[in-house]
């Protein structure tokens, strides 16, 4: 049976596989600097091209050799291996006579078209030895077509561009998956496979593992080290509020205050203590917290509205929009009220929040980058709780009704939301992590959100601190968009990106910690 390597070498040599532009959709930031390259993938390379013309001769060539394979096959009686090896010239040649006859067709002058007047009947494959000696003729054939491919490829790189020229090289790794060159120019890397065998693996994925484990040990030392909680006194603003304080705990990061019980509350200040020491490891950045940094804990309908009602500085639209919410900061922005049903969530809240609070003060990172106030601050909450319950979800205006839908409960605290992400882009076009890139909190979609918590997990386990911090300050201090930053960092058009991110996915499998 000829190899599947030759029919993916066959729709290589129709034309360069052609990536979509990042324009018109929802969100999508300021023009990449890749977008003009992205415009011209769009259009199929002229039919002059010196690297069209290469690839028209290199089919030529392959085939010239599939004819004199067949040849051989009729020759030595292998007549199953010469009409799969005559179907294959047929992807090349379709208007090949010979190959038509030894399958059977004839051309019916009246239709201007070839057809079968009788059914076709699978010959007899020839003996063990041909069949052998076939293969290894046919493997030869396919690895001179692949190996002259790699080459225009690089000699023509500038023509097509590096989206055209990375498309290229993937598609040929259907066809070759296990060739060293162009898994060496896809930025892969051979390792020990065991059992002799080889396994091909990014840098970035092999460093995830060693990352891993020293983003849990941070973590772990930062949950090791809360200092001593204590009581505090109430601020006038605070005593004012026709609201019963059942405990005022604190430690030199954070204020908290519970209407519930002092159990509560110090959670809370454990919790806000140790992702403030975590963050910077995590994210970079050094802040020590705002001066009187406060997490507001509220249980009951009722002083709910006390707070929203009556607290003052904020206006009446304000106020009204609270009653949609689950938490808002107060006009100073030195305090942040929680008040969720449960204390689990009201917990989950205040974390976000506190995470929240660290990039706008660290970078000045605000809701309108909504990638990465919900990506970093969900992936916080789940290392340091285990729970991902305090997230915006739009409302279906901003849904891609193109897109695959995904059913999938978002507060389930045992869902893999890597693989879900995973599952997702497999099914996307490829600048659909532009939208998620342009879009603020309050449009952000469900898979907007998973796509938001990979991306980060991606930078922060794959490259580390240095490379999200990097992103967070020139976004924060508005020097491009998320789009161009992420772009410039990783040298890689967006497609590319959320390719490799797809990628680091299946590779490194499912992970929440």
């Amino acid at each position: 049976m000829i190899q599947a390597v030759t029919s993916v070498l066959l729709t290589l040599a129709a034309g360069p596989g052609v990536q979509a532009p990042v324009t018109g959709e929802l969100g999508t930031e300021t023009p990449s600097p890749w977008a003009a390259q992205s415009a011209a993938s769009a259009r199929p390379l002229v039919q002059g091209g010196a690297y069209a013309k290469g690839k028209a001769a290199a089919a030529k060539v392959h085939l010239k050799g599939l004819e004199d394979l067949a040849s051989w096959c009729q020759k030595n009686k292998a007549f199953l291996q010469r009409d799969e090896t005559y179907k294959t010239i047929l992807g090349l040649d379709p208007e090949h006579a010979t190959a038509r006859k030894f399958l059977k067709y004839s051309y019916d002058r009246k239709a201007k078209k070839w057809i079968r007047k009788r059914p076709y009947r699978a010959p007899k494959p020839g003996k063990p030895e041909i069949v052998e000696g076939y293969g290894t003729q046919l493997a030869a054939l396919d690895d001179a077509l692949v190996e002259t491919t790699v080459d225009l490829i690089e000699k023509f790189a500038e023509e097509l561009g590096p989206i055209k020229r990375s498309a290229e090289l993937r598609d040929l790794m259907k066809a070759a998956p296990n060739n060293a060159r162009i898994r060496g120019l896809l930025g892969y890397i051979a390792v020990d496979g065991g059992k002799g065998k080889v396994r091909w693996t990014t840098e970035v994925a092999l460093e995830t593992e060693k990352r891993r484990a020293g983003i849990a040990k941070n973590l772990a030392k930062f949950q090791d080290s809360v200092p001593e909680i204590g009581d505090t006194k109430l601020r006038k603003v605070e005593e004012e509020l026709d609201i019963e304080w059942m405990a005022v705990r604190r430690t030199k990061r954070v204020r908290v205050l519970a209407n519930t019980d002092e159990e509560e509350a110090d959670a809370v200040v454990e919790m806000a203590h140790t992702a403030w020491s975590f963050l910077p490891s995590l994210v970079g950045g050094k802040l020590r917290p705002t001066r009187g940094f406060t997490l507001l804990l509220i249980d009951g309908r009722s002083d709910r509205e006390v707070f929203i009602d009556t607290y003052p500085g904020f206006s009446d639209a304000q106020r009204e929009r609270f009653y949609r919410l689950g938490s808002t900061w107060t006009p100073d922005s030195a305090s942040c009220a929680c008040w969720a049903r449960n204390a689990e969530a009201r917990i989950d809240q205040a974390c976000k929040q506190t995470t929240v609070h660290y990039l706008n003060k660290a970078f000045g990172i605000t809701t309108k980058r909504g990638w990465l106030v919900e990506g970093i601050g969900l992936y916080v909450n789940q290392m340091v709780l285990g729970t991902r319950y305090s997230r915006h979800v739009t409302v279906s205006e901003y849904v891609d009704q193109t897109e695959p839908r995904y059913d999938f409960d978002l507060q389930d605290p045992y869902a893999d939301w890597m693989l879900i992400a995973g599952d997702y882009l497999d099914d996307v076009k490829p600048t659909r992590l532009a939208a998620t890139l342009g879009r603020n909190t309050s449009e952000m979609t469900p898979e907007d959100v998973v796509l938001a918590y990979a991306l980060v997990a991606y930078l922060c386990e794959g490259f580390g601190p240095e490379t999200i911090e990097t992103v967070l300050a020139r976004v924060g201090k508005g020097e491009a968009s998320s789009v161009v930053a992420l772009e410039e960092l990783l040298k890689l058009p967006l497609p590319e990106i959320q390719q490799g991110l797809n990628d680091w996915l299946d590779e490194v499998g499912g992970h929440d910690y």
